[in-house]
């Protein structure tokens, strides 16, 4: 996603700032991506207490929430 623009062909001479201020659909992409990766890492965590034993543990459970909140963001983002 960073690099594409500048290699584009409709943005092959345009300026960082024509790039990626300009452009609402990749500023809409950026911003939808960011509830993906909160919840790959809320992933990477409930995985890491799994092997710690603790799959019934609180802090499992928040992690949980956040993923059911992020994905419900990326459903939005999708919709939208």
């Amino acid at each position: 996603m960073l690099w594409e623009p500048h290699i584009e062909g409709g943005n092959a001479h345009a300026t960082l700032f024509e790039i990626y201020f300009k452009d609402p659909f990749l500023a809409y992409a950026y911003f939808g991506s960011i509830p993906f990766f909160v919840a790959l890492y809320q992933t990477s965590k409930v995985l890491g207490y799994i092997g710690q034993d603790k799959a019934f543990s609180q802090a499992t459970v928040k992690a949980l929430r956040t993923i059911k909140i992020c994905a419900f963001g990326i459903i939005g983002f999708v919709i939208r």
